[in-house]
């Protein structure tokens, strides 16, 4: 038999991957939609000269599916209750034609094989066509039905058949798909192999069937919503009663049935448990109606799920939102899912993005470890990634990273990538729950592709704490929109009334969240020794957070609450930094430091705490001061010194501008995540490269 390599029939993709070898057949993945494919590919005029010769089914097979055909003519009552033309592909011996004539349809029939034409006519006196479905030339919108029993994973061009289908079916009209399900034909056929080896008797190519296509649910939806067809539902198929392929020696067809009825009431408990995600039968059995409007064509588009624990206000958040906008623009199919979110960061605001319709929250996914929330967003979180048959799977932070990598995995995205945005194994939580987390990171990166660090120092320390080998980790610095640093306009007099600032003032300022792990403290006492050696120093913290009122409390109890300026959380981050002479981050821990980058763009010389990425981003003594953490004499001694030093101060602010530009800008984020995510298509491909035949 002559074959031939092929692309991707859905979306046209040469990326794939090998997911099964059958008895010298080879099946792969596209990459991109997830279609599972024999390749090499007998030709179309081989598939057609077999079925002349073979019908689409057998006598005792159509027998034996009488009762589905009943269920799904009874179930056509309350789809169509007006009856009109019905056309059955590939329909072996005509036995569901004469049945749905009996129903009041009027029925027609496509079916290559010669001699089960010559019997429909000859039994039933009904239209049958020995032709494939476009030859007939049917009239655009002449059926109301059309319905296609275990037929579409035989034909050469699905794609193109159902392109016709949806020609000649009218707008509305219900279309009826039956196919093998691919990942219990699969399972099937290792447990087939393994009973081979136990018993020396050949089981797997007699219980296993594998045809041109193999279709999962998700691939089915697809190539049906692809070809013009909406409100598709899919559900676990009825198996047939009894082994009327006579796969198994005469005598145990009870047992056939048994087996067969226990699988398909597991599945049915799964189907439901899941809330319909998960369809693990033999079949399945698919139901849709014809779109009013044109049919869309495949658009190739690699599908991207990006999943973060919260887009609360943040550079994660933040840094999340660029990237998701970014690969839209480029032209993926991109997703953003979130756990409970109550103070969104400004960004999707600026995008105009609403909760529900641009990005999808799941409320179970919280921070803090709860049991029962946890497993629900597990399920959540794979119900989404099945429906929405997705190629990548990018997570941030730690707790979307564990839960969502455990439902990537189980729904078996090809691709896994997961961002921590720093790490939780010190600074925040107590040793117990760290080394938890630790223990859980090192577990989890097994499963994981790449881990993306924000900057050479998050990765060495993930390396140190020997959460995955080097080889796992790529570095892509978190970016930021600079334009709007770049090119800020100077600070008005009525900002300055507005946040009582006088023209006289030597202005030191912090932007971030009042959380323990940022350090806010020790910058308090750090401005106390300030204050009493420049008096005409005052200290503007701009941000809000559950430390607020305990630091302005803080500041009284310092006497220094007169020359400390409690901006609260403000909008015009980028004229607000331009107030200031020096920029501080006291942070005990920080993965990169988002509001460094902003205020280096700006010109500003910082000081900053030597902790994490911090040190990739300020050059000690060239681009800023840095200092131990938790040390407020020394970052005193660091503020004082560039504030009597002007022209220090002045070419460390230039120093640091070049620095971040255009290395932090947002456009060069976006290129690196998308040239990872193509890495990774390649690695992840076929063994060798599916090219077209035409070549």
């Amino acid at each position: 038999m002559t074959e031939t390599y092929v692309n991707c029939n859905l979306c046209g993709s040469e990326e794939s991957r090998v997911v099964l070898k059958s008895y010298g057949r080879t099946y792969v993945a596209c990459l991109r939609c997830g279609l599972v494919f024999r390749n090499p590919m007998p030709s179309g005029q081989i598939v057609q000269e077999f079925y002349r010769e073979s019908a689409s089914s057998n006598l005792e097979v159509e027998v034996q599916r009488a009762e589905h055909y009943k269920g799904f003519l009874e179930k056509l009552e309350t789809l169509k209750p007006r009856h009109g033309k019905l056309l059955d592909i590939g329909c072996g011996y005509g036995k569901f034609l004469r049945m749905a004539r009996g129903y009041g349809w009027d029925p027609y029939g496509i079916e290559l094989s010669r001699e089960a034409c010559g019997y429909i006519r000859q039994m039933y006196g009904l239209p049958v066509y020995s032709q494939d479905l476009p030859d007939v030339r049917f009239p655009s919108a002449y059926f109301d039905v059309v319905t296609m029993w275990n037929v579409l994973d035989h034909l050469a061009n699905p794609l193109g058949q159902l392109r016709e289908v949806r020609r000649v079916i009218k707008a509305g009209g219900v279309l009826f798909v039956r196919v093998p399900n691919f990942p219990f034909q699969r399972a099937s056929y290792r447990i087939g192999r393994i009973i081979e080896e136990c018993v020396h008797a050949e089981v797997a190519r007699r219980i296993s069937v594998f045809h041109l296509y193999c279709f999962t649910r998700h691939s089915l939806e697809r190539i049906l919503n692809e070809t013009g067809f909406s409100r598709v539902k899919v559900l676990n198929g009825r198996p047939s009663r009894g082994d009327p392929y006579r796969a198994f020696s005469p005598g145990f067809g009870w047992m056939v049935q048994v087996v067969k009825y226990l699988i398909h009431f597991t599945a049915q408990l799964l189907f439901y448990a899941t809330g319909g995600a998960e369809v693990f039968g033999s079949s399945i059995e698919a139901y849709a109606k014809a779109q009013h409007a044109a049919p869309l064509r495949c658009s190739g588009k690699v599908k991207i799920l990006h999943l973060i624990t919260r887009l609360d206000r943040g550079g994660s958040a933040d840094n999340t939102v660029l990237t998701v906008s970014g690969l839209q623009g480029k032209g993926y199919d991109v997703t953003l899912v979130s756990g409970q979110t109550l103070e969104p960061t400004l960004k999707l605001a600026e995008l105009g993005w609403q909760r529900g319709k641009d990005w999808t929250e799941i409320p179970e996914l919280v921070r803090q470890i709860s049991p029962i929330k946890d497993i629900k967003a597990v399920f959540k979180i794979y119900a989404l990634i099945k429906r929405g048959c997705f190629q990548i799977v990018h997570t941030h932070s730690s707790k979307a990273g564990i839960l969502g990598r455990v439902a990537a995995k189980l729904a078996n995205v090809p691709i896994l990538v997961h961002t921590p945005h720093g790490h939780v194994f010190y600074g925040y939580y107590g040793p117990v729950l760290s080394h938890l987390f630790l223990l859980l990171e090192r577990i989890w990166a097994k499963l994981t592709d790449r881990i993306v660090t924000l900057t050479e120092k998050g990765k060495q320390e993930h390396i140190q704490l020997k959460v995955a080998p080097p080889e796992k980790f790529t570095v892509v610095p978190s970016g930021v929109q600079l334009e709007n640093f770049l090119n800020v306009q100077e600070p008005s007099s009525a900002l300055r009334r507005e946040l009582g600032i006088s023209s006289r003032d030597r202005i030191v300022g912090s932007v971030g969240r009042f959380v323990p792990i940022k350090g806010y403290r020790y910058l308090l006492e750090a401005a106390k020794e300030v204050l009493g050696q420049q008096s005409d120093v005052l200290f503007l913290l701009v941000g809000d957070g559950p430390l607020e009122k305990e630091l302005k409390a803080f500041a009284e109890a310092l006497g220094i609450a007169p020359r400390v300026v409690f901006a609260g959380y403000r909008e015009d981050v980028a004229e607000v930094i331009g107030l200031m002479d020096i920029f501080v981050l006291p942070s005990l821990n920080e993965g990169m430091g988002k509001v460094l980058v902003e205020a280096m763009a700006e010109g500003k010389p910082v000081v900053a705490t030597k902790v994490g990425g911090v040190p990739e981003l300020v050059s000690d003594n060239l681009t800023g001061i840095l200092c131990p953490p938790k040390d407020p004499r020394a970052m005193a001694d660091a503020i004082l010194r560039l504030l009597r030093d002007r022209e220090l101060a002045r070419r460390m602010g230039e120093e640091g501008r070049r620095r971040v530009y255009p290395r932090f800008d947002a456009k060069v984020m976006v290129e690196k995540i998308e040239g990872l995510y193509r890495e990774l298509m390649r690695q992840k491909g076929a063994q060798r490269p599916i090219r077209d035949v035409r070549e």
